[in-house]
Protein backbone atom coordinates (compact mmCIF):
# COMPACT_ATOMS: atom_id res chain seq x y z
CA UNK A 1 0.00 0.00 0.00
CA UNK A 2 1.30 3.45 -0.81
CA UNK A 3 2.15 5.70 -3.67
CA UNK A 4 5.18 6.13 -5.88
CA UNK A 5 8.39 4.63 -4.50
CA UNK A 6 6.75 2.98 -1.49
CA UNK A 7 4.14 1.20 -3.59
CA UNK A 8 6.72 0.15 -6.18
CA UNK A 9 9.03 -1.18 -3.46
CA UNK A 10 6.21 -3.22 -1.94
CA UNK A 11 5.44 -4.74 -5.34
CA UNK A 12 9.08 -5.74 -5.81
CA UNK A 13 9.23 -7.29 -2.34
CA UNK A 14 6.00 -9.23 -2.93
CA UNK A 15 7.12 -10.42 -6.34
CA UNK A 16 10.43 -11.63 -4.93
CA UNK A 17 8.68 -13.55 -2.14
CA UNK A 18 6.25 -15.23 -4.52
CA UNK A 19 9.04 -16.18 -6.93
CA UNK A 20 10.96 -17.72 -4.05
CA UNK A 21 7.92 -19.63 -2.82
CA UNK A 22 7.17 -20.96 -6.32
CA UNK A 23 10.42 -22.97 -6.38
CA UNK A 24 10.24 -24.18 -2.78
CA UNK A 25 9.69 -27.85 -1.97
CA UNK A 26 6.42 -28.24 -0.06
CA UNK A 27 6.24 -32.05 -0.17
CA UNK A 28 5.76 -32.14 3.60
CA UNK A 29 2.48 -30.27 3.26
CA UNK A 30 -0.56 -32.42 2.48
CA UNK A 31 -3.61 -30.13 2.15
CA UNK A 32 -4.38 -26.89 0.32
CA UNK A 33 -5.27 -25.25 3.65
CA UNK A 34 -1.84 -26.09 5.09
CA UNK A 35 -0.09 -24.78 1.98
CA UNK A 36 -1.98 -21.48 1.99
CA UNK A 37 -1.36 -20.97 5.70
CA UNK A 38 2.36 -21.61 5.21
CA UNK A 39 2.49 -19.10 2.33
CA UNK A 40 0.57 -16.55 4.39
CA UNK A 41 2.96 -16.86 7.34
CA UNK A 42 6.03 -16.50 5.11
CA UNK A 43 4.70 -13.32 3.50
CA UNK A 44 3.34 -11.92 6.76
CA UNK A 45 6.61 -12.37 8.64
CA UNK A 46 8.58 -10.50 5.99
CA UNK A 47 6.17 -7.58 5.81
CA UNK A 48 5.92 -7.37 9.59
CA UNK A 49 9.66 -6.70 9.62
CA UNK A 50 8.94 -3.31 8.01
CA UNK A 51 7.18 -2.27 11.25
CA UNK A 52 3.89 -1.18 9.64
CA UNK A 53 5.65 1.15 7.18
CA UNK A 54 4.81 -1.13 4.24
CA UNK A 55 1.68 -3.23 3.88
CA UNK A 56 0.01 -4.99 0.97
CA UNK A 57 -3.40 -6.48 0.33
CA UNK A 58 -4.08 -9.48 -1.84
CA UNK A 59 -5.95 -12.67 -2.53
CA UNK A 60 -4.12 -15.98 -2.84
CA UNK A 61 -5.83 -19.22 -3.73
CA UNK A 62 -5.69 -22.70 -5.19
CA UNK A 63 -8.23 -24.49 -7.37
CA UNK A 64 -8.54 -28.23 -6.98
CA UNK A 65 -9.90 -29.21 -10.40
CA UNK A 66 -10.68 -32.80 -9.44
CA UNK A 67 -12.70 -31.78 -6.41
CA UNK A 68 -14.06 -28.60 -8.06
CA UNK A 69 -13.01 -26.66 -4.97
CA UNK A 70 -11.57 -23.18 -4.62
CA UNK A 71 -9.39 -22.60 -1.55
CA UNK A 72 -8.35 -19.02 -0.89
CA UNK A 73 -7.75 -16.32 1.68
CA UNK A 74 -8.39 -12.61 1.29
CA UNK A 75 -5.91 -10.33 3.03
CA UNK A 76 -8.14 -7.24 3.09
CA UNK A 77 -8.34 -6.98 -0.70
CA UNK A 78 -11.54 -5.94 -2.52
CA UNK A 79 -13.86 -8.94 -2.34
CA UNK A 80 -13.69 -11.63 -5.00
CA UNK A 81 -16.81 -11.92 -7.16
CA UNK A 82 -18.59 -15.01 -8.45
CA UNK A 83 -20.42 -14.84 -11.78
CA UNK A 84 -22.80 -17.80 -12.05
CA UNK A 85 -25.97 -18.24 -14.12
CA UNK A 86 -25.84 -14.61 -15.33
CA UNK A 87 -25.71 -13.27 -11.76
CA UNK A 88 -22.77 -11.68 -9.95
CA UNK A 89 -22.26 -11.75 -6.18
CA UNK A 90 -19.43 -11.27 -3.69
CA UNK A 91 -17.72 -14.40 -2.42
CA UNK A 92 -16.85 -12.71 0.88
CA UNK A 93 -19.11 -10.94 3.32
CA UNK A 94 -16.55 -9.63 5.79
CA UNK A 95 -12.82 -9.16 6.32
CA UNK A 96 -11.29 -12.34 7.74
CA UNK A 97 -7.55 -11.68 7.27
CA UNK A 98 -5.77 -8.33 7.65
CA UNK A 99 -3.29 -6.90 5.14
CA UNK A 100 0.17 -8.42 4.98
CA UNK A 101 2.34 -6.42 7.38
CA UNK A 102 -0.49 -5.47 9.74
CA UNK A 103 -0.28 -6.97 13.25
CA UNK A 104 -3.58 -8.73 13.88
CA UNK A 105 -5.26 -10.95 16.45
CA UNK A 106 -7.63 -12.36 13.83
CA UNK A 107 -7.08 -16.11 13.42
CA UNK A 108 -5.92 -17.12 9.93
CA UNK A 109 -8.79 -18.56 7.92
CA UNK A 110 -8.92 -20.33 4.55
CA UNK A 111 -12.20 -19.95 2.67
CA UNK A 112 -13.56 -22.89 0.67
CA UNK A 113 -15.99 -22.60 -2.21
CA UNK A 114 -17.42 -25.29 -4.48
CA UNK A 115 -17.18 -24.40 -8.18
CA UNK A 116 -19.64 -25.44 -10.85
CA UNK A 117 -19.06 -25.68 -14.60
CA UNK A 118 -18.97 -22.25 -16.31
CA UNK A 119 -18.41 -20.41 -13.03
CA UNK A 120 -16.26 -17.31 -13.38
CA UNK A 121 -14.43 -15.63 -10.50
CA UNK A 122 -13.31 -12.00 -10.80
CA UNK A 123 -10.60 -10.52 -8.59
CA UNK A 124 -9.67 -6.88 -9.03
CA UNK A 125 -8.10 -3.82 -7.47
CA UNK A 126 -10.26 -1.02 -6.09
CA UNK A 127 -9.58 1.07 -9.21
CA UNK A 128 -12.60 -0.61 -10.81
CA UNK A 129 -14.80 0.95 -8.10
CA UNK A 130 -13.07 4.31 -7.49
CA UNK A 131 -14.67 6.18 -10.37
CA UNK A 132 -15.20 9.91 -10.67
CA UNK A 133 -18.66 10.35 -12.14
CA UNK A 134 -20.14 13.52 -13.62
CA UNK A 135 -23.57 14.75 -12.55
CA UNK A 136 -23.90 17.81 -14.74
CA UNK A 137 -21.16 20.21 -13.71
CA UNK A 138 -20.56 18.33 -10.44
CA UNK A 139 -18.18 15.37 -10.24
CA UNK A 140 -18.61 12.88 -7.42
CA UNK A 141 -16.79 9.74 -6.36
CA UNK A 142 -18.67 6.51 -6.82
CA UNK A 143 -19.71 4.99 -3.50
CA UNK A 144 -21.73 2.11 -4.93
CA UNK A 145 -19.46 -0.89 -4.55
CA UNK A 146 -22.15 -3.03 -6.13
CA UNK A 147 -21.66 -1.10 -9.38
CA UNK A 148 -19.06 -3.57 -10.66
CA UNK A 149 -21.51 -6.43 -10.09
CA UNK A 150 -23.96 -4.66 -12.40
CA UNK A 151 -21.23 -4.18 -15.01
CA UNK A 152 -20.39 -7.90 -14.93
CA UNK A 153 -24.04 -8.87 -15.38
CA UNK A 154 -24.69 -6.31 -18.13
CA UNK A 155 -21.63 -7.44 -20.11
CA UNK A 156 -22.18 -11.14 -19.34
CA UNK A 157 -18.72 -11.59 -17.85
CA UNK A 158 -16.88 -10.48 -21.00
CA UNK A 159 -13.80 -8.79 -19.61
CA UNK A 160 -13.06 -6.52 -22.57
CA UNK A 161 -16.58 -5.12 -22.65
CA UNK A 162 -16.58 -4.76 -18.85
CA UNK A 163 -13.47 -2.57 -18.88
CA UNK A 164 -14.93 -0.48 -21.72
CA UNK A 165 -18.10 0.00 -19.66
CA UNK A 166 -16.11 1.13 -16.60
CA UNK A 167 -14.49 3.90 -18.64
CA UNK A 168 -17.90 4.90 -20.03
CA UNK A 169 -19.32 5.27 -16.52
CA UNK A 170 -16.58 7.51 -15.14
CA UNK A 171 -12.91 8.33 -14.77
CA UNK A 172 -10.92 5.75 -12.77
CA UNK A 173 -8.95 7.54 -10.05
CA UNK A 174 -6.67 4.57 -9.43
CA UNK A 175 -5.09 1.81 -11.48
CA UNK A 176 -7.39 -0.98 -12.62
CA UNK A 177 -6.31 -4.61 -12.55
CA UNK A 178 -8.82 -7.42 -13.02
CA UNK A 179 -8.20 -11.17 -13.07
CA UNK A 180 -10.82 -13.41 -14.68
CA UNK A 181 -10.70 -17.07 -13.62
CA UNK A 182 -13.18 -19.40 -15.30
CA UNK A 183 -13.85 -23.00 -14.32
CA UNK A 184 -14.54 -25.50 -17.10
CA UNK A 185 -16.03 -22.76 -19.24
CA UNK A 186 -17.50 -24.28 -22.40
CA UNK A 187 -17.78 -21.26 -24.68
CA UNK A 188 -14.60 -19.40 -23.76
CA UNK A 189 -13.44 -16.98 -26.48
CA UNK A 190 -10.12 -15.28 -25.88
CA UNK A 191 -10.94 -12.29 -28.08
CA UNK A 192 -13.82 -11.35 -25.75
CA UNK A 193 -11.41 -10.74 -22.91
CA UNK A 194 -8.16 -9.38 -24.33
CA UNK A 195 -7.39 -5.68 -24.15
CA UNK A 196 -4.07 -4.29 -25.33
CA UNK A 197 -2.38 -1.13 -24.05
CA UNK A 198 -3.50 0.93 -27.07
CA UNK A 199 -7.16 0.13 -26.38
CA UNK A 200 -6.77 1.07 -22.71
CA UNK A 201 -5.10 4.35 -23.76
CA UNK A 202 -8.04 5.26 -26.00
CA UNK A 203 -10.54 4.34 -23.29
CA UNK A 204 -8.77 6.71 -20.89
CA UNK A 205 -8.78 9.55 -23.42
CA UNK A 206 -12.47 9.12 -24.23
CA UNK A 207 -13.34 8.83 -20.54
CA UNK A 208 -11.74 12.23 -19.85
CA UNK A 209 -13.56 13.76 -22.83
CA UNK A 210 -16.90 12.31 -21.77
CA UNK A 211 -16.43 13.83 -18.31
CA UNK A 212 -15.50 17.16 -19.98
CA UNK A 213 -11.90 17.01 -18.69
CA UNK A 214 -10.53 18.23 -22.02
CA UNK A 215 -7.20 19.48 -20.67
CA UNK A 216 -6.45 16.09 -19.08
CA UNK A 217 -7.42 14.33 -22.30
CA UNK A 218 -5.11 16.58 -24.30
CA UNK A 219 -2.28 15.91 -21.85
CA UNK A 220 -2.65 12.19 -22.57
CA UNK A 221 -2.53 12.85 -26.31
CA UNK A 222 0.59 15.03 -26.25
CA UNK A 223 3.08 14.29 -29.00
CA UNK A 224 4.01 15.20 -32.59
CA UNK A 225 0.82 15.20 -34.64
CA UNK A 226 2.56 13.90 -37.76
CA UNK A 227 3.17 10.61 -35.95
CA UNK A 228 -0.33 10.21 -34.53
CA UNK A 229 -3.12 8.04 -35.94
CA UNK A 230 -6.29 9.39 -37.49
CA UNK A 231 -8.59 8.85 -34.51
CA UNK A 232 -6.27 10.61 -32.04
CA UNK A 233 -6.06 13.64 -34.33
CA UNK A 234 -9.86 13.73 -34.40
CA UNK A 235 -10.05 13.55 -30.60
CA UNK A 236 -7.47 16.32 -30.21
CA UNK A 237 -9.51 18.49 -32.55
CA UNK A 238 -12.70 17.69 -30.64
CA UNK A 239 -11.08 18.74 -27.34
CA UNK A 240 -9.81 22.03 -28.75
CA UNK A 241 -13.24 22.87 -30.19
CA UNK A 242 -14.77 22.33 -26.74
CA UNK A 243 -12.11 24.64 -25.26
CA UNK A 244 -13.00 27.24 -27.93
CA UNK A 245 -9.51 27.00 -29.42
CA UNK A 246 -10.78 26.46 -32.93
CA UNK A 247 -7.63 27.44 -34.84
CA UNK A 248 -5.68 24.86 -32.85
CA UNK A 249 -8.43 22.33 -33.53
CA UNK A 250 -8.12 22.90 -37.28
CA UNK A 251 -4.40 22.09 -37.13
CA UNK A 252 -5.21 18.50 -36.14
CA UNK A 253 -8.48 18.12 -38.01
CA UNK A 254 -7.05 19.26 -41.35
CA UNK A 255 -4.08 16.91 -40.90
CA UNK A 256 -6.56 14.10 -40.29
CA UNK A 257 -8.42 15.21 -43.42
CA UNK A 258 -5.33 14.48 -45.53
CA UNK A 259 -5.44 10.89 -44.22
CA UNK A 260 -9.14 10.37 -44.81
CA UNK A 261 -10.85 13.12 -46.83
CA UNK A 262 -14.24 11.40 -46.87
CA UNK A 263 -14.87 10.84 -43.16
CA UNK A 264 -18.32 12.18 -42.27
CA UNK A 265 -17.65 13.06 -38.62
CA UNK A 266 -14.31 14.66 -39.42
CA UNK A 267 -15.89 16.91 -42.07
CA UNK A 268 -18.60 17.79 -39.58
CA UNK A 269 -16.04 18.82 -36.95
CA UNK A 270 -13.98 20.87 -39.41
CA UNK A 271 -17.14 22.74 -40.34
CA UNK A 272 -17.91 23.45 -36.68
CA UNK A 273 -14.40 24.81 -36.08
CA UNK A 274 -14.67 27.11 -39.10
CA UNK A 275 -18.15 28.24 -38.09
CA UNK A 276 -16.97 29.10 -34.57
CA UNK A 277 -14.27 31.26 -36.18
CA UNK A 278 -17.00 33.00 -38.23
CA UNK A 279 -15.67 31.55 -41.49
CA UNK A 280 -19.15 30.53 -42.53
CA UNK A 281 -18.39 29.76 -46.18
CA UNK A 282 -15.65 27.26 -45.32
CA UNK A 283 -17.96 25.74 -42.73
CA UNK A 284 -20.70 25.32 -45.32
CA UNK A 285 -18.24 23.81 -47.83
CA UNK A 286 -17.14 21.06 -45.43
CA UNK A 287 -20.69 20.39 -44.26
CA UNK A 288 -21.83 19.99 -47.86
CA UNK A 289 -19.08 17.41 -48.34
CA UNK A 290 -20.34 15.62 -45.25
CA UNK A 291 -23.89 15.80 -46.63
CA UNK A 292 -22.81 14.08 -49.83
CA UNK A 293 -21.46 11.19 -47.74
CA UNK A 294 -24.32 10.90 -45.24
CA UNK A 295 -27.42 13.08 -45.72
CA UNK A 296 -28.47 13.36 -42.07
CA UNK A 297 -30.91 15.82 -40.55
CA UNK A 298 -28.13 17.15 -38.34
CA UNK A 299 -25.86 18.13 -41.20
CA UNK A 300 -28.78 19.64 -43.15
CA UNK A 301 -29.55 21.78 -40.11
CA UNK A 302 -25.91 22.90 -39.91
CA UNK A 303 -25.95 23.93 -43.58
CA UNK A 304 -29.20 25.82 -42.98
CA UNK A 305 -27.45 27.61 -40.12
CA UNK A 306 -24.51 28.58 -42.35
CA UNK A 307 -26.81 29.72 -45.18
CA UNK A 308 -28.76 31.91 -42.80
CA UNK A 309 -25.78 33.81 -41.44
CA UNK A 310 -24.21 34.19 -44.90
CA UNK A 311 -27.43 35.70 -46.23
CA UNK A 312 -27.67 38.01 -43.22
CA UNK A 313 -24.09 39.13 -43.80
CA UNK A 314 -24.71 39.86 -47.46
CA UNK A 315 -28.11 41.46 -47.08
CA UNK A 316 -27.88 43.41 -43.84
CA UNK A 317 -24.30 43.88 -42.72
CA UNK A 318 -22.21 43.77 -45.85
CA UNK A 319 -19.76 41.12 -46.93
CA UNK A 320 -16.86 42.33 -44.73
CA UNK A 321 -18.76 42.48 -41.45
CA UNK A 322 -19.31 39.58 -39.07
CA UNK A 323 -22.65 38.61 -37.58
CA UNK A 324 -22.73 39.10 -33.82
CA UNK A 325 -25.68 36.91 -33.00
CA UNK A 326 -27.07 33.65 -34.40
CA UNK A 327 -30.78 33.37 -35.09
CA UNK A 328 -32.64 32.14 -32.02
CA UNK A 329 -34.05 29.00 -33.62
CA UNK A 330 -30.60 27.85 -34.77
CA UNK A 331 -28.64 28.39 -31.55
CA UNK A 332 -26.89 25.63 -29.60
CA UNK A 333 -27.30 22.91 -32.18
CA UNK A 334 -23.74 21.60 -32.39
CA UNK A 335 -23.85 18.12 -30.86
CA UNK A 336 -20.19 17.45 -30.14
CA UNK A 337 -20.99 14.69 -27.64
CA UNK A 338 -22.32 12.39 -30.33
CA UNK A 339 -19.06 12.72 -32.25
CA UNK A 340 -17.17 11.11 -29.39
CA UNK A 341 -19.29 7.98 -29.67
CA UNK A 342 -18.51 7.70 -33.39
CA UNK A 343 -14.73 8.10 -33.23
Amino acid sequence: MGKSLQGASGSIVMGTILNSLSIRDFDYIHTPEELLEKIYQEIQNIFLSFDVTMMISGILGIIDEEESMLYYFNAEHPFAILYRNNQASFLDEEITVRKFGFPSDLPFKVQKFYLEENDVVFIGSDGKDDLLISHGEEKVMNHDYGLFLKVIEEKKGKLKEMVQKIYQIGIPTDDISIMRISFKEKDYKREEHRLDSEEIYRLKVKSYIKQKNYEDALALMEGPSEKQPFDILLLRGLCFINLNRNLKALKYLLRANTMNPNHYHLLKLIGIAYFNMKNYRNAKEYWEKALSIKPTRTIKRYIEKADYVIKRQNALLGKKQGLEQDPEHLKNQFTLEEELEKI
